[in-house]
Protein backbone atom coordinates (compact mmCIF):
# COMPACT_ATOMS: atom_id res chain seq x y z
CA UNK A 1 0.00 0.00 0.00
CA UNK A 2 2.57 2.67 -1.23
CA UNK A 3 1.45 6.12 -1.09
CA UNK A 4 4.19 7.64 -2.73
CA UNK A 5 3.74 6.91 -6.22
CA UNK A 6 -0.47 8.56 -6.21
CA UNK A 7 1.12 11.64 -4.16
CA UNK A 8 3.93 11.63 -7.41
CA UNK A 9 1.35 11.42 -9.97
CA UNK A 10 -0.58 14.11 -8.12
CA UNK A 11 1.83 16.32 -8.34
CA UNK A 12 2.26 15.68 -11.95
CA UNK A 13 -1.30 16.67 -12.29
CA UNK A 14 -0.88 19.99 -10.40
CA UNK A 15 2.01 20.97 -12.00
CA UNK A 16 0.27 20.24 -15.47
CA UNK A 17 -3.13 22.50 -14.19
CA UNK A 18 -0.92 25.14 -12.62
CA UNK A 19 0.86 25.67 -16.44
CA UNK A 20 -2.62 26.03 -17.73
CA UNK A 21 -3.39 28.68 -15.09
CA UNK A 22 -2.69 32.27 -16.69
CA UNK A 23 -0.33 34.10 -14.87
CA UNK A 24 -2.27 37.15 -13.48
CA UNK A 25 -4.88 34.75 -11.74
CA UNK A 26 -2.30 32.95 -10.50
CA UNK A 27 -0.48 36.11 -8.58
CA UNK A 28 -4.14 37.81 -7.81
CA UNK A 29 -6.05 34.63 -6.84
CA UNK A 30 -4.41 31.84 -5.62
CA UNK A 31 -1.19 33.10 -4.19
CA UNK A 32 -2.35 35.67 -1.81
CA UNK A 33 -3.96 32.63 0.10
CA UNK A 34 -0.51 30.50 -0.09
CA UNK A 35 0.80 33.04 2.61
CA UNK A 36 -2.17 33.06 4.91
CA UNK A 37 -1.24 31.81 7.91
CA UNK A 38 -3.36 28.05 8.43
CA UNK A 39 -5.20 27.20 11.42
CA UNK A 40 -3.13 25.37 14.22
CA UNK A 41 -5.79 22.49 13.77
CA UNK A 42 -5.38 22.00 9.77
CA UNK A 43 -1.48 22.13 10.45
CA UNK A 44 -1.51 19.20 12.90
CA UNK A 45 -4.38 17.21 10.59
CA UNK A 46 -1.44 17.44 7.12
CA UNK A 47 1.12 16.63 9.01
CA UNK A 48 0.48 13.57 11.29
CA UNK A 49 -1.94 12.43 8.13
CA UNK A 50 1.05 10.12 6.58
CA UNK A 51 3.08 9.43 9.86
CA UNK A 52 -0.85 7.77 11.10
CA UNK A 53 -1.64 6.07 7.45
CA UNK A 54 1.98 4.34 7.64
CA UNK A 55 1.78 3.16 11.37
CA UNK A 56 -1.47 1.68 10.40
CA UNK A 57 -0.48 0.28 6.84
CA UNK A 58 2.38 -1.01 7.97
CA UNK A 59 0.76 -2.57 11.25
CA UNK A 60 -2.22 -4.63 9.04
CA UNK A 61 0.38 -4.91 6.43
CA UNK A 62 2.41 -7.53 8.94
CA UNK A 63 -0.66 -8.96 10.93
CA UNK A 64 -3.01 -8.92 8.66
CA UNK A 65 -4.16 -7.51 4.91
CA UNK A 66 -5.83 -5.24 2.60
CA UNK A 67 -9.33 -6.77 3.18
CA UNK A 68 -9.35 -6.51 7.13
CA UNK A 69 -7.97 -3.10 7.59
CA UNK A 70 -10.38 -1.83 4.56
CA UNK A 71 -13.27 -3.79 6.61
CA UNK A 72 -12.37 -2.39 9.98
CA UNK A 73 -12.17 1.28 8.72
CA UNK A 74 -15.52 0.44 7.19
CA UNK A 75 -16.42 -0.80 10.96
CA UNK A 76 -14.78 2.63 12.35
CA UNK A 77 -16.30 4.75 10.07
CA UNK A 78 -19.84 3.43 10.23
CA UNK A 79 -19.60 4.14 13.74
CA UNK A 80 -18.10 7.42 14.24
CA UNK A 81 -20.03 9.05 11.17
CA UNK A 82 -23.14 6.78 11.89
CA UNK A 83 -23.34 5.59 8.10
CA UNK A 84 -24.15 2.32 7.64
CA UNK A 85 -21.42 0.33 6.62
CA UNK A 86 -23.23 -0.72 3.43
CA UNK A 87 -23.27 2.66 2.61
CA UNK A 88 -20.12 3.60 3.22
CA UNK A 89 -18.82 0.16 1.01
CA UNK A 90 -21.10 0.73 -1.73
CA UNK A 91 -19.50 4.11 -1.97
CA UNK A 92 -16.03 2.73 -2.48
CA UNK A 93 -15.19 1.52 -6.44
CA UNK A 94 -11.43 0.31 -5.90
CA UNK A 95 -9.37 -2.27 -4.57
CA UNK A 96 -8.73 -2.42 -0.82
CA UNK A 97 -5.86 -0.75 -0.84
CA UNK A 98 -7.20 2.38 -2.37
CA UNK A 99 -11.06 1.82 -0.32
CA UNK A 100 -8.67 1.65 2.81
CA UNK A 101 -6.88 5.33 2.02
CA UNK A 102 -10.46 6.48 0.97
CA UNK A 103 -11.95 5.71 4.38
CA UNK A 104 -8.76 7.01 6.41
CA UNK A 105 -8.77 10.05 4.87
CA UNK A 106 -12.34 10.37 5.60
CA UNK A 107 -11.54 10.63 9.65
CA UNK A 108 -10.04 13.63 11.43
CA UNK A 109 -6.92 13.75 13.21
CA UNK A 110 -8.71 12.78 16.21
CA UNK A 111 -10.58 9.99 14.70
CA UNK A 112 -7.62 8.80 13.02
CA UNK A 113 -5.85 8.88 16.53
CA UNK A 114 -9.08 6.93 17.86
CA UNK A 115 -8.75 4.40 15.24
CA UNK A 116 -5.32 3.78 16.06
CA UNK A 117 -5.83 3.41 19.37
CA UNK A 118 -9.07 1.04 19.48
CA UNK A 119 -7.65 -1.26 16.00
CA UNK A 120 -4.28 -0.85 16.19
CA UNK A 121 -2.83 -0.34 19.88
CA UNK A 122 -5.36 -2.86 21.77
CA UNK A 123 -4.57 -5.78 19.71
CA UNK A 124 -1.07 -5.21 19.84
CA UNK A 125 -0.17 -7.40 23.11
CA UNK A 126 3.19 -7.67 22.48
CA UNK A 127 3.84 -3.89 23.30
Amino acid sequence: MNTSSSIGTTNIIDKRLMLKIPEDIIRENILPYTYNTQQKELIMDISSYHDDYDYVESYYLFNYNDTILFFDLSMYNSFIKKTPMNRAVNNVLYDDNTNSLFLFRLLTNKERKQFINIYVRDFDWEY
